[in-house]
């Protein structure tokens, strides 16, 4: 698996993003996201839990990009998937600078090296 910016924690991250997103304060906003998604799609993204997911990746291999100036999705967080992957393989390709989804604009070589080291160990 290969995440670029990824959240910990879905209500973490809304309470963030939606303010960055639409302008409108985090509460009671991003507490209705998720309601009005479900409500649109039939999806519990209430109920989505990466860090339970990283706990079940296995042996698979794993990357998490992340940018030092992400607001949205910080470095910490990125570090609690890490941590809850249990996977000695697994590892994070940290760039400094890059705000959220900006790794690689800010450093497509190592960027690149990073996500086809990983492609290679998938097969």
């Amino acid at each position: 698996m290969i995440a670029d910016s990824p959240y910990d924690r879905l209500g973490a991250y809304l309470r963030r993003a939606v303010p960055v997103w639409t302008g409108l304060p985090a509460f009671p906003f991003a507490w209705t996201v998720p309601w009005v998604m479900a409500r649109e799609t039939g999806v519990a993204y209430g109920r989505f839990s990466p860090l339970a997911d990283a706990a079940a990746l296995g042996s698979r291999p794993l990357l998490l990009v992340v940018g030092t100036a992400d607001p949205l999705t910080p470095p910490s967080g990125v570090r609690a998937l890490l941590a809850a992957a249990h996977d000695v393989n697994a590892q994070i390709l940290s760039v400094p600078g890059a705000g959220h989804l900006g790794a690689f604009a800010a450093a497509p070589n190592r960027y690149l090296a990073a996500v086809m080291q990983t492609l290679a160990e998938m097969r």
